[in-house]
């Protein structure tokens, strides 16, 4: 793609002079989607990581030290909740 693109100033650019608008637009469908991925797992991470985090947060301004519950308690903080 170096090779190719030779002044173009964007990889979107390149694509659509060579591909035209079909292999364009498929080509910003697959980056678009990529980055969607990325960022659901970078989410979905953040967010099982996080859980552990703030129940220790919780139980140390309780005074209290339960285990981390990690089954579906409507009245109390849960995994679930995450």
């Amino acid at each position: 793609m170096v090779l190719v693109a030779q002044d173009d100033e964007d990889f979107a650019d390149t694509v659509y002079k060579y591909y035209g608008k079909k292999g364009w637009m498929l080509t910003m469908f697959g980056s678009i989607t990529f980055i969607y991925a990325a960022c659901n797992v970078y989410y979905e991470l953040m967010s099982q990581a996080l859980y552990p985090i703030v129940e220790a947060v919780i139980q140390y301004s309780n005074g209290t030290d339960e285990p981390l519950s990690l089954d579906f308690e409507l009245g109390k903080f849960s995994l679930t909740y995450a």
